[in-house]
This record gives structure tokens, sequence and C-alpha cells, in this order.
């Protein structure tokens, strides 16, 4: 089953001021996403709360960046040496290079063209969107009048989120990244209030909620293997498995397939495409290295149904 996560709207907010690293993590859930590993859940709150904050969020950085100078006043000893003139050069042409930086940055942030601003697009894009409805908000206004988490006194924002992972996601377990404590206990640092805990299991048959302070924890936790570098590697060898013109080339990719022990979902479904509809892959699936790499995934393609792995296991 695929990994059930939300994204509280700090997270999505901390990508505006984050480093390449970080955006890296982003990209990393947009990848899973796709191969099957993680189902990311969305509603129209988050959405509105992430662009209500975002020009706060991206102002904190950029205009202290925006108003840097490069201008620098020198001791007048310093009139003295020919060295002076070309560090005012040097100065003179880097305050011209941040002029047109920000200008290039300021029309990426007008038309939400920023790294950070394509990723979560994408990231909303696909997730799977939770629709608040009358009947959410009923209860979100009763827990809020009761007093019961997350959230803080007066907001209902984190109390419309929790309502709508209990009443409309999938029984199991749930990871849930935030950078506040709206959903943490008092008592036990770094996991969810027992409260929140109980009212998650009183409505699953089985399941519970982890908490993350970032999606770097969440991937050492989940998916400590995954590397997109690694991952982009794989997705290349199975786009070659799947239009393979040969049986030289099925050969050739396989065994540098074989070097993997761990293949997403997706990239799985598409293994056994290439093995169904590709002849040059089909015709030789009872060759020893080619039965041997199919094999492998003898237990991990429930989600394909039983065809595919029974024509090989003879």
């Amino acid at each position: 089953m695929a990994q059930q996560l939300f994204l509280d709207a700090n997270i999505f907010l901390s990508f505006f001021q984050s480093s390449k690293d970080d955006l890296v993590e982003l990209a990393k859930v947009v990848k899973l996403i796709g191969d099957e590993e993680i189902i990311l859940y969305s509603n129209d709150q988050l959405r509105r709360e992430v662009d209500r904050n975002r020009e706060n969020k991206i102002a904190t950085g950029f205009n202290e960046f925006k108003n840097a100078n490069f201008g620098k006043e020198f001791p007048h000893y310093c009139n003295d040496y020919s060295e002076l003139e070309e560090i005012r050069s040097h100065l003179k042409e880097a305050n011209k290079i941040h002029a047109k930086l920000v200008t290039k940055i300021n029309t990426d942030i007008e038309n939400r063209s920023l790294g950070a601003d394509k990723l979560i697009a994408g990231l909303f894009e696909l997730a799977e969107d939770l629709p608040i409805t009358a009947e959410i908000m009923e209860k979100v206004h009763f827990r809020v009048a009761s007093g019961d988490p997350p959230g803080k006194r007066n907001s209902i924002g984190d109390a419309i989120h929790w309502q709508c992972l209990l009443d409309q996601t999938k029984s199991g377990n749930l990871d849930l990244v935030t950078l506040d404590g709206d959903f943490t206990s008092p008592l036990k640092s770094g996991q969810i209030s027992d409260f929140l805990s109980l009212e998650w299991s009183n409505s699953r048959k089985w399941g519970a909620v982890t908490l993350h302070n970032s999606l770097s924890n969440f991937f050492k936790a989940r998916f400590p293997q995954i590397n997109l570098s690694t991952e982009f590697k794989k997705d290349e060898l199975v786009r070659r498995l799947i239009n393979s013109p040969n049986f030289s080339e099925t050969h050739q990719v396989i065994s540098e397939l074989m070097e993997f022990e761990h293949f997403t979902k997706g990239q799985i479904r598409q293994i056994f495409s290439a093995l169904l509809d590709n002849n040059q892959v089909r015709w030789i699936a009872m060759d020893c290295d080619v039965q041997d790499f199919f094999k492998k995934f003898s237990n991990s393609t429930g989600h394909l149904g039983s065809g595919p792995i029974n024509m090989l296991l003879i």
C-alpha cells in the first residue's frame, strides 16, 4: 500500500527560503507520487494558506537581498594604491549584475515561476484533493468550540486539515509533516497528541499517525534508499527495456537493472509492461537472465495482479 502523506502549509512555505538540497526533497515527493509509492493529500484550505502566506515568506529573504548595495567607503589612505580603482570597478559591475538579477527574480515572483512555485504547483496537481464539505465544517466548528486539538485558539485551519484526513483518507498509517507543534503531544516530544492518536485509531480498523518535522526526516524514516539520481537512472533503463528493439539490447538492459535491489511500484509496473507489450522482451522471457530478473518481483507485484508474474513461474 502506498504511504499516505500530508504536508502542512508551513512545509510548503518553507521551500521559498530553503536550500537546493531541500528542494531535492520536494522533488522526491513528486517522483514517488508518480511511482505510486506515496499518496499526497491536499484540500482547498491548504492551498489558500500557501497562497495567502506566499508573499510574506518570499519577502522575508528577498527584501534584504534586493536592498543590498555593493558600494563601499574606503579609508583615505587606500587612495594611494592602484588596486583601489580595480576594486571599485568590480563593485560597480557587481551592482549592475545584482540589479539585473533582482529584476529577473521579481519577474519570476510575479509570474509564480520560482523553483519552489513550480514544485509546489506540481505537488498540488498530483495530490488527492479532500473536499471540505458542509458536514466536515460542522464537525470542525464543533471541535474548535469544544477546545479539541489540533490548532491554535480562534484558528480553524488545522482543524479543517485534521477533519478532512480523519473522514476521507484510506484506512492505515498516515505521515504528517509539520514545523509547528499544533499536532504534537505536550508530554511526548515529536509525537502526535494522545487525543488525536486515539481519534485516528477509533476511526480506523488499523493504522497510526506519525509526525515528522521535515521532509528529510520523513524520507529517512520511510524511504531511506531513495536517491533521485539513482531513480532517474533506473527510469532511463526501464524506458530502454520498454523500447528495446532486439534481444541483445534486452539482455544488456536486464544486466544493468539487475544491479539494483529496490524498484518503486511505478517502475515495476512499467517493467512488466515491457514484458507484456514488447516481443523483444517477451520472446526471451524464459532465458535464464531475463527469468531471474522478473522473478525478483514475485513478492512485489500485488498491485499488478497475478497474471504477469505467473507466466514466468514455471
